[in-house]
């Protein structure tokens, strides 16, 4: 297939109608395939496009859960400092299973 470069060099050098007859051939097939190509690459942007959006959006979900991470640990860090001891005598193994869990929880880096 001849480069648009060959066309253009073609055309102008073009010395009989039967030449230019084909270069206007020539010029039908160029604009044709250009416009397939352009479809082509519509229909590739849309996808890439939509993942794009997606991707933000998740690293919006991403940033929020962090957040949230981080005002949990707070919270968390904050209720085992004031703990005075296990509530009542009947709790005290959920209290310490709790606490070890809570141990652990905290010293996992985020």
């Amino acid at each position: 297939m001849m480069t648009r470069e060959q066309y253009m060099k073609d055309l102008m050098t073009a010395d009989d109608v039967f030449e230019q007859e084909e270069m206007s051939v020539w010029a039908k097939n160029i604009a044709a395939h250009d416009a397939e190509q352009r479809q082509m690459i519509e229909k590739a942007r849309r996808p890439a496009e939509y993942w794009k959006a997606e991707h933000l959006a998740g690293n919006k979900k991403i940033e929020q859960q962090a957040k949230e991470i981080t005002l949990l640990r707070e919270a968390l860090q904050l209720l085992y400092d004031h703990q005075n001891g296990c509530p009542l005598p009947k709790y005290e193994k959920d209290w310490n299973r709790a606490m070890v869990l809570t141990q652990q929880a905290l010293k996992e880096q985020p």
